[in-house]
């Protein structure tokens, strides 16, 4: 499947985005530049704010490739009918990749090591992610931040750390709550009710 298929008719997608994705499909390079032209305050807005994924796509390794490269896509296009540097803004952000995809690996990895009941050295992974990710911002940390505060509060459970357990899991609902994160918030109160009892 291609990124024009999958995006095509998709509602959570934003509408300029779409025609964008659209009109470079066609090949017809003098409509996209005029689409661009009519558009072009709003490309510059916009343009980076779409490499905030959809909160539906993070864990969906194909749904997301598709979301990055239908941005790259654009970015290219754009460039080539005369519209410089606005990929160049994306690639910064993309040159990062490999430093998200390692945090990703390191939380999986936290994960699996809890899994096998290797608790002391989850804990050890989970904070050493903390302090990579200390200070910074976007989709990715307000996602990974209460999932991390989240593992280390049944890490800690497990090992019979009680003060450090309650902490960290009242910390995790505290970051689901201001994302409005309301399925996370369900999960880490279960959490906490179990680590109270």
């Amino acid at each position: 499947m291609s990124i024009f298929d999958f995006f095509k008719g998709k509602k959570t997608c934003n509408d300029l985005r779409v025609k964008l994705i659209n009109a470079a499909q066609s090949m017809d390079k003098v409509s996209f530049s005029n689409l661009c032209k009519d558009n072009l305050k709003q490309i510059e807005q916009e343009y980076l704010t779409w490499n905030n994924v959809p909160k539906e796509y993070r864990n969906d390794k194909e749904k997301l490739n598709w979301w990055v490269s239908s941005m790259v896509y654009i970015g290219e296009t754009l460039e080539e009918v005369g519209f410089s540097g606005l990929l160049d803004l994306l690639m910064q952000r993309k040159s990062d990749k490999n430093i998200v995809e390692d945090y990703q690996n390191s939380y999986v990895k936290a994960q699996q090591l809890y899994d096998e009941q290797k608790y002391e050295e989850s804990i050890l992974i989970l904070g050493s992610l903390l302090d990579q990710i200390q200070g910074l911002k976007g989709t990715l940390v307000d996602d990974l931040k209460p999932r991390i505060f989240g593992l280390l509060g049944t890490n800690y459970y497990q090992i019979g750390v009680k003060d450090k357990a309650l902490d960290y899991t009242n910390l995790a609902i505290k970051l689901c709550e201001e994302t409005n994160d309301l399925e996370g918030v369900e999960i880490y109160k279960n959490n906490l009710n179990i680590i109270k009892k």
